[in-house]
């Protein structure tokens, strides 16, 4: 008898849960018929009626030009973004430019010149006889230099002149020309230069 109930408590969970499932099936299946016959006759009503916007609702409506938006939006990404990418067409030539010169200035200081004059000296003592009178004088003071004589012109170097201090450019290398390769690109107009 214990086994006898247990088999029916079984048997009438499963029965249940197949009533449920199948509810659930049909349920579902008819609600989605009814959405067919729905469109069914909406589509129907059309064709009488001639007119697609008179009988389309609100959200189909919105969800139709919501998908044409985005339709535009995306070509014109496309085309915005196909216009600026290309590839270089380059067109080149050939032409001579100027090459400046490269200099630098340095500072030279050039050195006074010595002042020199000119005297009559005594070969003993180096005394300066620039007259007949000084000659005179020191032989009567010194007679023993009289026997080595003098000699007239003699240069002496007196002082100093100041000496010059001037900036001059030196030239590294002289300016000339050269021919560099001009490229132009000639769909968006890009210049690069070569050589």
């Amino acid at each position: 008898m214990e086994k006898f109930r247990k088999a029916l408590y079984v048997a009438i969970a499963v029965a249940v849960l197949v009533a449920t499932a199948c509810g659930i099936y049909v349920f579902g299946f008819s609600g989605a018929m009814d959405g067919v016959a729905d469109s069914a006759a909406s589509a129907a009503s059309k064709e009488e009626t001639g007119s697609d916007s008179s009988s389309a609702s609100p959200s189909d409506t919105a969800g139709a030009s919501s998908a044409s938006g985005q339709a535009a939006s995306d070509a014109q990404q496309a085309s915005s973004s196909s216009g600026s990418a290309h590839t270089h067409m380059w067109r080149t030539e050939e032409k001579t430019v100027d090459v400046p010169a490269v200099t630098h200035t340095e500072t030279v200081t050039t050195p006074g010149e010595d002042i020199v004059e000119y005297h009559t000296v005594c070969d003993d003592c180096g005394a300066y006889l620039d007259s007949q009178a000084a000659l005179e004088s020191h032989y009567r003071n010194y007679p023993s230099h009289a026997k080595n004589g003098y000699t007239i012109g003699v240069p002496v170097v007196t002082g100093q002149k100041p000496g010059k201090t001037e900036t001059k450019t030196v030239v590294d290398s002289p300016a000339t020309t050269k021919t560099v390769t001009v490229k132009t690109c000639t769909v968006c107009g890009a210049v690069e230069e070569e050589g």
